[in-house]
């Protein structure tokens, strides 16, 4: 394990077989995330898997920071679209549905049950058409090394 800034990656290229980057990039300014992702594609092997929000979600105030119900590492500084990934050559998926967690929606007086029906039945739009998604998974597999085969096989001697 390695710990470090991830705008700084002390990685050589090729040298990591598979990256998650989960609920990080957003967190990013966007030029930094920008060279995140270039150094992510020289240093991966066989896979990059990547999540972030698919809405902008209201930002953390300095005064959330001051009373202690947030920490500067709660910012998000960016957003990105599933658009942007799929420019780098990702495969993008989306989970949830975004319109389920916006504002107007929330106030609208309806049982939780069937907020969850709906956020569930729309889900399955999302994930084909992840610019739906309130989350965005991006995936990105070379296609130049292909992954190891691995055989699984029992032998048995009667």
């Amino acid at each position: 394990m390695i710990l470090c800034d991830v705008r700084f990656l002390p990685l050589k290229v090729r040298s990591v077989d598979l990256i998650l980057a989960c609920e990080l990039i957003e967190h990013l300014q966007k030029k930094d995330g920008n060279l995140f992702l270039d150094k992510l594609d020289s240093i991966y092997r066989y896979a990059i898997i990547i999540s972030t929000p698919g809405i902008f979600l209201k930002p953390v105030s300095s005064k959330d920071v001051e009373v202690g119900k947030a920490t500067p590492f709660d910012l998000h500084r960016s957003f990105w679209s599933a658009n942007e990934f799929r420019k780098r050559g990702y495969q993008v998926l989306g989970i949830g549905f975004k319109f389920t967690t916006i504002h107007y929606l929330r106030e609208i007086d309806l049982s939780m049950r069937l907020k969850f029906f709906f956020k569930i039945l729309l889900s399955s739009f999302s994930f084909l058409m992840a610019d739906l998604g309130e989350m965005i998974i991006a995936i990105k597999i070379r296609k130049d090394n292909l992954l190891p085969r691995v055989s699984i096989c029992s032998q048995t001697n009667h």
